[in-house]
C-alpha cells in the first residue's frame, strides 16, 4: 500500500476501540452488530456475483472494491475472535481469506532466479486525463521519471508538449507514434513504426537493440459501458495481439480491476507488471485531478501494464506525482534478450 503511515494508524485506532469494547459490554454488543451487518451485506453481495456474474451494475462497480471489502471482513474476524463469538468468526474469517488472499502475495518478498541478462529499458503509462490542460505539469512528471518508452492516454496536446520535453533524452530525438484523434500517443528513445490502429487502440513497434516490440495503447470501456462492451474490446485486443510473433506489451488505462472477468480473460495469456514485479495494491484511481481524489487515497488499480513472456520485469511501480491527471501513472523496468 502506497500509504503505510495511513494504514498503521488506522489499525492501532481499530485496536484502541477493540480494547475499548471489551471494557464496555453496550459498545461491545453494537460493534457486533455491526460486524455482522457488514458480513451479511458482503454474504448477499456474493451471492448476486455467484447468480448473475457481471451483468448487473451495482456489482461490476463493487468487485472493484474486493480489496477493501476483504479488508473490512478481517476487521470483522478479529472483533468476533476478540469477543469470541464464534458463529460471527465462522462466518467472517473464511470471507476474508476467500476475498483476502489473493492480495498476499503482493506484499510478500519474491524468491527466485536472478534476472537473464540482456537489454533494460523502462516504460511509462500515463492517463494525463483529457480536460488536463496543465501542460508544464505534465510535461515535469514525464521529465523526471524519463521513461523509455511512453504511452499516454486521452492525450490532446502534442504540440505544446514537444517544446516542452526536448531534452527528455539528452540530444537524441525523442520518436513519436501519435492517433490525435482518439487521444493515443507512444513517444520513445527508440525509433517507432506506427501500425494501423484498431478501434481505441493504437498500435506500433519499437526497434530495441535487443530487437523489436509490438506496442499497444489503449483507453478502453468504462465500466458503465457493461460487461459486453468491456468483453468485446479485450476479445479484440488478444486476438490482434496472437496475430504478433515476438515480445508485445499493452499498456493504458483498462478500466478493469483485478477480480474482473475481463481482466482475468487477458491474464490468460498474459503477464501484469504489477503483479509480476510490484508491490501493494498498486491502485492508480483516483488522484487529485478528480475532486475525489482530494479526499481519498488511490483506491483501485484500472491502469496496467501486460507484456508477453519473451520480456521480464524487474521493477514496477505506481508514481507518486499525477501531473494534474486523475490518474497516477505507472512505470516499470523491464530485460528482453537480444534476438540470436
Amino acid at each position: 500500500m502506497r500509504h503505510p503511515k495511513k494504514l498503521s494508524a488506522f489499525i492501532r485506532r481499530l485496536g484502541q476501540r477493540a480494547a475499548q469494547a471489551g471494557r464496555h459490554p453496550a459498545l461491545a454488543s453494537t460493534a457486533a452488530l455491526a460486524a455482522w451487518a457488514y458480513t451479511g451485506l458482503v454474504v448477499l453481495w456474493l451471492g448476486f456475483w455467484f447468480a448473475t456474474g457481471e451483468a448487473l451494475l451495482p456489482v461490476r462497480l463493487t468487485i472493484a472494491f474486493v480489496y477493501w471489502i476483504a479488508l473490512g471482513l478481517i476487521a470483522a474476524a478479529a472483533l468476533a475472535l476478540w469477543q469470541r463469538r464464534w458463529r460471527l468468526a465462522a462466518l467472517s474469517v473464511p470471507l476474508a481469506l476467500l476475498l483476502g488472499a489473493p492480495y498476499l502475495p503482493q506484499y510478500l518478498p519474491r524468491f527466485g532466479a536472478p534476472p537473464a541478462t540482456g537489454e533494460t529499458f523502462t516504460v511509462m503509462s500515463y492517463n494525463v486525463m483529457g480536460r488536463n490542460r496543465d501542460v508544464d505539469a505534465i510535461a515535469a512528471v514525464i521529465l523526471k521519471e524519463r521513461p523509455d518508452i511512453l504511452f499516454l492516454q486521452e492525450f490532446y496536446l502534442m504540440d505544446a508538449l514537444r517544446g516542452r520535453i526536448g531534452p527528455l533524452y539528452g540530444g537524441d530525438p525523442v520518436h513519436e507514434a501519435l492517433e490525435p484523434q482518439m487521444g493515443l500517443a507512444v513517444l520513445s528513445r527508440f525509433p517507432l513504426t506506427p501500425l494501423p490502429p484498431l478501434r481505441g487502440i493504437q498500435k506500433a513497434v519499437a526497434h530495441l537493440p535487443c530487437g523489436d516490440i509490438h506496442l499497444w495503447t489503449l483507453r478502453a470501456p468504462k465500466t458503465f459501458d457493461g460487461p459486453a462492451a468491456q468483453h468485446r474490446f479485450v476479445i479484440m485486443l488478444a486476438e490482434d495481439m496472437r496475430t504478433e510473433e515476438g515480445p508485445a506489451m499493452a499498456a493504458g488505462d483498462f478500466n478493469l480491476t483485478e477480480r474482473s472477468a475481463p481482466y482475468a480473460y487477458l491474464r490468460g495469456f498474459l503477464r501484469n507488471a504489477h503483479e509480476e514485479a510490484g508491490f501493494g495494491l498498486g491502485a492508480t484511481f483516483p488522484a487529485p485531478g478528480r475532486r475525489l481524489g482530494w479526499l481519498l487515497p488511490p483506491m483501485i488499480r484500472i491502469d496496467h501494464i501486460f507484456y508477453s513472456s519473451d520480456l521480464t520485469p524487474l521493477h514496477a511501480e505506481v508514481l507518486s506525482e499525477a501531473g494534474g491527471s486523475d490518474h497516477y501513472p505507472l512505470k516499470a523496468q523491464f530485460i528482453c534478450q537480444a534476438e540470436k
